[in-house]
């Protein structure tokens, strides 16, 4: 397991302690598991906005070819 150091700001260290609290009731390794969560949420909101970015990029070239429809799951790779 590897050990990162993190230099807050008051506010968010606040925020974190508070989430650890409320969410992992300050067990042991409470706020780490609180910023797991958070990378994992991070990780999964840039996945959603490259398919995003994906699906608009087929439907503009569909647009362009005379194509009116394809399927959603072509923008997410498997």
């Amino acid at each position: 397991m590897g050990q990162v150091v993190l230099s807050l700001d008051e506010k968010h260290d606040k925020k974190l302690r508070e989430l650890a609290h409320v969410v992992f009731k300050s067990k042991k390794g409470a706020m780490s598991k609180v910023v797991k969560e958070g990378i994992d949420l991070f990780e999964e909101k840039i996945r959603r906005e490259e398919s995003f970015k994906k699906l608009l990029k087929m439907a503009e070239n569909a647009k362009k070819l005379g194509i009116g429809t394809f399927k959603r799951e072509e923008a997410y790779e498997r």
